[in-house]
């Protein structure tokens, strides 16, 4: 019996997992740099999806801007939308009329003691790479703090009694058919982020003569929202918000 038996084979089998996990991330890469040329080519090859590609492609250019919404980069994953939903196999799928939206918390990878004052002054972190930072007794928000390893992240909680986090939010938009996305799009975390991505995400579906049908859940459920939707020719099918 070798001396030492189980931590020779504990640290053989940790070796083995990281260039198993090596291997992945060169896989991957390599996916993703041959995947960009057969979407490139796919997008190229469906041109008369070409509006639909363009408008999402708006809405996830760098830093674009959506009355006033800053949009996130997402230009791999709008392309791979794209190039699925423009196959023969999908359309037929696919409905035209009635859609459903909604969105969820992307929590950042920024840690929250990276969120400190914009102007510099506060305590610092205690000494190390991840160094204490006392938070207790200290109100913290958007308008005064920001966070200095990801500027675009916020500080958003889900809903009253829940722990604030800095995270972005995502958003889809389903057909009622079959359920399937047929437009995704990922923003900063605001209190309006939801209304005005929606707003962005159906409008390429309400330019048409018949009509359509929305439904969203009650955090949707707002005068201005509703209003908007109604101007765009979209019949909202909004939970009441009885809270």
């Amino acid at each position: 019996m070798i001396r030492g038996y189980s931590d020779h084979a504990a640290n053989e089998r940790t070796f083995l997992a990281w260039v198993r996990t090596g291997i992945a991330v060169i896989a991957f890469g390599f996916v993703i740099e041959k995947f960009n040329l057969f979407v490139l080519t796919t997008a190229n090859a469906n041109s008369p999806d070409a509006g639909r590609r363009l408008q999402l492609g708006r809405l996830s250019g760098p830093l674009g801007r959506y009355d006033g919404l800053t949009l996130l980069e997402g230009e791999v994953a709008v392309q791979f939308l794209a190039a699925v939903l423009s196959q023969d196999k999908v359309k037929p799928l696919l409905s035209s009329e009635h859609f459903t939206v909604d969105g969820t918390l992307l929590e950042a990878w920024a840690s929250p003691k990276s969120f400190r004052l914009k102007d510099g002054s506060g305590e610092p972190p205690g000494p190390g790479r991840n160094g204490e930072q006392d938070f207790h007794g200290g109100r913290r928000t958007n308008d005064t703090h920001v966070s200095t390893t990801d500027p675009d992240a916020r500080l958003y909680r889900k809903g009253p009694g829940k722990e604030a986090r800095l995270c972005f939010m995502g958003h889809a938009l389903m057909e009622n058919r079959n359920g399937l996305i047929v437009g995704a799009v990922t923003t900063c975390a605001s209190g309006h982020a939801a209304r005005l991505a929606t707003l962005a995400l159906i409008e390429p579906h309400a330019d048409r003569s018949q009509p359509i049908t929305l439904g969203a859940d009650k955090g949707y459920d707002t005068s201005d929202f509703v209003m908007e939707l109604r101007d765009k020719a979209v019949t909202p099918h909004v939970a009441q918000n009885q809270s």
